[in-house]
C-alpha cells in the first residue's frame, strides 16, 4: 500500500530536528508544529501518521520496545529514530571489535545473511530471521566518531 505522506514527512522531520536542536525560540517550535503537524519538545520530535507515530528523540536510551534478544553495542547512544516495528540507533564511539560482535551474534542466532560488506574504513551487514531484519552500517575511518547505524525492522 503506497505511503503518500512519507515523502513529506521527510523533510518535516528534518526541518524539526534542525529546530529541536538548535534550541530555537519556542515561537519558531510553535510555528513548525502548526504547520507541518510535527509535535516537538525537549524531548524530540514526533509525526503522527495513519501507521502510528514515527519519534526522533534526543534521549540517550534504547528505546524499552526495542527487540531485547538483538545485541547492543558498546558507545555512546547520540540519536533514537522510532515508528511503528522500526528502530534506527545511532551510536558513536564504536570500536570494529563491538561491530563484529553484533554481526557474529546474529549469525550465531540463526538470522540468516542478506548483505555484508567490508572497506578499509567500514562495515556493512543485515541479517534477517522470520521477525527481524537487522543492519549495521559502521564507519571507521580513523580520526572519525566511529559512527555505528543500527537499523531494525519488523518483517
Amino acid at each position: 500500500m503506497p505511503r503518500p505522506r512519507a515523502t513529506l514527512l521527510v523533510p518535516a522531520l528534518a526541518v524539526g530536528t534542525v529546530l529541536l536542536l538548535s534550541g530555537c525560540m519556542p515561537s519558531v517550535t510553535d510555528i513548525v508544529e502548526d504547520a507541518t503537524g510535527i509535535s516537538v519538545d525537549e524531548n524530540g520530535a514526533s509525526i503522527e501518521t495513519d501507521e502510528g507515530t514515527i519519534e526522533v528523540g534526543t534521549t540517550t536510551e534504547v528505546p524499552a520496545d526495542f527487540p531485547a534478544e538483538l545485541p547492543q553495542p558498546t558507545g555512546q547512544l547520540v540519536s533514537v529514530v522510532t515508528a511503528p516495528g522500526s528502530w534506527n540507533l545511532t551510536y558513536e564511539g564504536v570500536e570494529a571489535d563491538s561491530v563484529e560482535q553484533i554481526i557474529a551474534t546474529l549469525a550465531g542466532s540463526g538470522y540468516e545473511l542478506v548483505t555484508d560488506g567490508t572497506t578499509a574504513d567500514g562495515r556493512i551487514a543485515s541479517y534477517q530471521n522470520d521477525t527481524w531484519v537487522a543492519t549495521v552500517i559502521w564507519d571507521g575511518a580513523e580520526g572519525g566518531s566511529k559512527a555505528l547505524i543500527y537499523g531494525v525492522t519488523s518483517r
